[in-house]
């Protein structure tokens, strides 16, 4: 199963590399493409593949998640080195220019794997058994929907006055041709219809486990799951500024119970809480990309250029210790390398051995849900309650609502929430904020907004 798995993976992206946009399929890889969605399990590799794909370090293995976007959103010490063009948004800089084109490619190319197991699946549903057919189509379809909505967070304009503005295609189709850009609204409106009907396809598969004798619901959590979808619609809905319904499914992850939060014993074996991953990505090299990032070879009398790191002022900042920072769980991932800080999250020590904790990056987490709970409750009582209890279950006393501002509890809890994860900088995007935290520049469209990749407008133009 596993050496089948492989080879199936590495098709799919051979097929999708022989373009730069999209598959040419040729007749010997016809035959290969038949045999693989001959079966069931065929179709459950094709998908696993898609899984790794979005694992690797141009997408959300590094650079959407604990590099690029995290650069973007000022979380680390600048210098004057190779990252200074993220530190200053020059977005005409050579090397920056590669990685957002990778960004591009590598999620379009994606996106053509999971349209080529869409257009298949119909055609061979007599093939599955138990659940797997929808499972199989359900989270294809949330993963089709999850990933237009990242490259239109990424590509698209900031915040919710633009929606007439043509900004990313939507692209549903597994062949060769150019797809027109759709307006933001046309594009959210195409995340909803794919993840409402991931939805409904998955509702009937919303227990989520960690070992299962069936393989493919075995690790729920590694899959776009049935949660997922929702969790996916409270983001979306947000971003769309409809507050009624993103605090509805919000809300209903919170009370499914399924994702407990981590436990001040537990956490020593859980440095991601992996309990709250509504969606992660299993990641192999994850040790490795990390150590890359944020391990420090003291030996050295100089810091490399790609070491991402904080000062210890900055991080007692951050998590206010001056105040009661010194409590917080999270603190307790940033760990001081002679005159600098550089998190932990990652770095799978020898106490992380249990398979659903051990190299996981989250995607979607249960606190998440409660910030947007928080920003969208009818009520200030309400607000704070979400609010306080994500502060309660990180080792923090409850903020007075009399002494707090709302808004910038809320921001302050996600800088500290998603260090290393990619999530800040969609935050300061949403709410198009002119001064972000550790910034030295007054934000507009201009560092908000990703140019499209010289590759792309030159196909287009051809």
């Amino acid at each position: 199963m596993k050496n089948r798995f492989i080879i199936y993976g590495g098709l799919l992206i051979l097929l999708c590399s022989s373009c730069k946009k999209w598959v040419d399929v040729r007749p010997d890889t016809v035959i290969k493409q038949a045999d693989l969605f001959s079966s069931e399990s065929g179709f459950e590799d094709a998908l696993t593949g898609v899984y790794m794909q979005l694992s690797i370090d141009t997408l959300y293995g590094v650079s959407l998640t604990m590099k690029t976007l995290d650069l973007l959103a000022q979380q680390y010490q600048k210098g004057d080195y190779d990252l200074a063009p993220y530190f200053n948004y020059d977005y005409g800089n050579d090397k920056l220019k590669v990685v957002l084109a990778d960004i591009w490619s590598n999620m379009y190319r994606s996106i053509g794997n999971i349209n080529n197991i869409l257009e298949q699946i119909d055609q061979h549903n007599d093939l599955f058994t138990k659940d797997h057919y929808a499972r199989i189509k359900g989270e294809a379809l949330g993963l089709r929907a999850f990933l237009h909505f990242d490259l239109l967070r990424m590509f698209g304009p900031a915040g919710v006055g633009n929606s007439a503005v043509s900004c990313i295609p939507y692209v549903t189709k597994y062949k060769k041709t150019v797809t027109t850009f759709s307006s933001v609204s046309a594009v959210v409106a195409q995340c909803l219809d794919d993840v409402k009907a991931a939805e409904k396809l998955l509702e009937g598969s919303q227990q989520i486990y960690t070992e299962n004798n069936d393989r493919f619901a075995a690790y729920s959590r590694n899959h776009f799951n049935y949660w997922a979808t929702l969790a996916l619609q409270a983001r979306i809905y947000l971003y769309k500024g409809d507050v009624g319904n993103a605090y509805q499914y919000a809300v209903k992850v919170i009370n499914s119970g399924y994702f407990p939060f981590v436990t001040q014993s537990g956490r020593g074996q859980d440095p991601t809480y992996a309990t709250e991953h509504v969606f992660a990505l299993s990641i192999s090299k994850l040790k490795t990309w990390s150590d890359g990032c944020f391990a420090r070879d003291v030996t050295l009398n100089y810091l490399p250029d790609e070491l991402l790191y904080q000062t210890p002022d900055a991080i007692n900042e951050l998590y206010d210790v001056e105040k009661d920072g010194m409590a917080d769980y999270r603190r307790e991932l940033q760990v001081a390398s002679g005159d600098i800080v550089l998190t932990s999250k990652y770095a799978q020590s020898v106490g992380v051995t249990r398979l659903a904790m051990k190299n996981q990056m989250p995607l979607i987490r249960l606190s998440e849900m409660y910030y947007i709970a928080s920003e969208t409750a009818v009520d200030s009582v309400s607000q704070w309650s979400y609010l306080n209890s994500v502060r309660k279950h990180r080792g923090l006393p409850e903020l007075d609502p009399d002494l707090n501002n709302i808004r910038d509890a809320i921001t302050a809890e996600y800088r500290k929430e998603f260090y290393a994860e990619g999530q800040l900088f969609y935050y300061y995007k949403r709410l198009n904020k002119e001064v972000i935290p550790w910034g030295t520049r007054k934000m507009s469209a201009d560092t908000y907004v990703f140019p499209l990749p010289d590759d792309e407008i030159q196909y287009r133009n051809q």
